[in-house]
């Protein structure tokens, strides 16, 4: 939306962006899968204000934070897929040292199952893999569309890839 304030200039529907740097990354990205979190968000409707209330392990923690809310009518609770990802630039080979996370959610919550799915039956370990997303037009049965999520497995990850993605795995799940 360009009249949003945090638009980015030249944008356009189905491109990737970092929402922290504004950085564009176009409608594909190359990306090495970390790690995968089930979450559930609260939010407030925009009618009410919108706002985001936080992040919770489960949908029971979400809504007894909504219940605590001044108007827990305005709230609903949005179950969200969190990918840590550490891209790779196809042009010049490097993967961003800087991880990144992409949330999927409502129609998305399809597509990152299946591409769970198919990190798994790829066997080994979850970084292991060179994927590639890309944005597909989706359309309902009523013709209304939206962008949407492909997933591509491109190949096995380069070994200083791999290292780098082990490393970063590692750090996530000291606990």
């Amino acid at each position: 939306d360009p009249h949003h304030s945090k638009y980015v200039e030249g944008a356009k529907a189905g491109d990737f962006l970092n929402s922290l740097t504004g950085e564009n990354y176009g409608n594909a990205v190359y990306t090495i899968s970390i790690t995968f979190k089930n979450q559930w968000q609260a939010w407030r409707s925009r009618e009410a204000g919108g706002g985001y209330g936080g992040t919770f392990s489960s949908a029971a923690a979400a809504n007894e934070y909504i219940q605590t809310q001044e108007k827990p009518e305005d709230w609903e609770v949005i179950e969200t897929h969190t990918h840590l990802l550490l891209l790779k630039d196809p042009e010049t080979g490097q993967t961003e040292s800087t991880p990144v996370m992409m949330d999927f959610t409502s129609s998305k919550l399809r597509v990152s199952r299946d591409w769970n799915s198919q990190i798994t039956m790829k066997g080994g370990d979850r970084f292991a893999g060179l994927w590639k997303l890309s944005s597909v037009t989706a359309t309902s049965k009523t013709g209304n569309s939206w962008m949407n999520v492909a997933t591509e497995f491109v190949g096995w990850a380069q070994e200083e890839d791999y290292k780098a993605a082990e490393a970063l795995y590692e750090t996530q799940n000291q606990s």
